[in-house]
């Protein structure tokens, strides 16, 4: 999800997509792609839309950031560092 804090702004406004298009001046394509991501919204089409909606832009169209990988002590790994244990021929692990 390209913009969560919009998808939740016009999901508690309980806005439908052809109202929210109709009020901020943007063809339904155009807001149905840009709520995809298949689009940018330029950023007078930002400010349309979070004057619609009653949220600043910054906010709406903050992009998400994954957090960073937490350090979860000496020698422990994550699961996305863990590698599958290597297998000899006689079935073991070594």
């Amino acid at each position: 999800m390209l913009f969560p804090n919009l998808i939740w702004a016009v999901s508690e406004r309980r806005l439908p997509h052809y109202e929210l298009a109709r009020l901020s001046e943007l063809s339904e394509s155009k807001l149905s792609r840009g709520l995809s991501g298949r689009r940018a919204f330029n950023d007078e089409e930002k400010c349309r839309i979070a004057e619609v909606l009653g949220y600043s832009s910054a906010w709406l169209f903050q992009e998400v950031k994954p957090p960073r990988a937490a350090c979860l002590g000496r020698g422990t790994r994550t699961t996305q560092d863990a590698a599958p244990p290597a297998v000899v021929s006689n079935g073991r692990e070594i």
